[in-house]
């Protein structure tokens, strides 16, 4: 019975979409490098990615080395549940937003806020990511509607789609889109968000489509950020 198991395990038609799961993670990661190797060199810095296609760890983080603003990515990740390939991608924004996204910054630290980090991923990073590309997306009238205003509206939904697909597979609790987090802290929260509250920042990020929104539609969440106390 096991040695049966072990060759289901094994079989070419599984082999071969393990090799495609790897190739579309070394993709989308060279992708990505493509895409921000210039805004992180503007820093005076080089991006570098390491991959660990090969790794069971579900799992990526931003690092720093002199010189350096790195991230590094385990296999692990890519092969998790459901992880879809957008989402893939807006989990390499957040990790590169702990270099880039800027203040709030953690006490003695380099690394953005969480909830700072999540904010530049819809609002700066996955709108450069994916501004020329014209991807078939499956979206609902929910988020057509949160989109309706926006000049680019396909943009838009690809963005809250991915963001929901994140919030929802490595959340504790299922969010909603319209549902918002009542919470407003006192002082900046610093660390992982809860599901409602980053689903809710991630949408906020989408949604301001200047340097900077105070208005209530894309201002960073009162759930994480008081901008009186950072």
């Amino acid at each position: 019975m096991i040695f049966l198991l072990i060759i289901a395990l094994f079989t070419p038609s599984s082999l071969v979409a393990q090799d495609t799961k790897k190739q579309e993670f070394h993709s989308l990661i060279d992708r990505f490098e493509q895409a921000f190797e210039s805004e992180v060199g503007d820093h005076g810095k080089k991006l570098i990615i390491k991959r660990y296609w090969d790794s069971p760890k579900v799992n990526a983080y931003a690092y720093r080395k002199p010189g350096i603003y790195g991230i590094k990515v385990y296999g692990g990740l890519y092969r998790f549940a459901n992880l879809q390939r957008d989402g893939f991608s807006l989990i390499l924004c957040h990790e590169l937003g702990h270099h880039l996204a800027g203040p709030p910054i953690k006490k003695n630290d380099w690394s953005s806020f969480e909830g700072q980090a999540d904010y530049w991923s819809t609002h700066k990073c996955l709108k450069k990511l994916w501004r020329y590309e014209e991807a078939q997306i499956n979206t609902n009238s929910k988020i057509e509607s949160l989109c309706q205003s926006r000049q680019d509206t396909h943009l838009c939904e690809r963005i809250i789609q991915a963001s929901l697909h994140v919030s929802t597979l490595f959340g504790k609790d299922l969010p909603s889109l319209f549902k918002k987090d009542p919470t407003k802290v006192k002082y900046s929260y610093p660390y992982h968000l809860k599901s409602q509250c980053r689903l809710d920042t991630f949408i906020s990020g989408a949604l301001c489509d200047r340097n900077y929104c105070e208005t209530k539609e894309g201002a960073k969440p009162r759930c994480w950020f008081n901008p009186n106390n950072n």
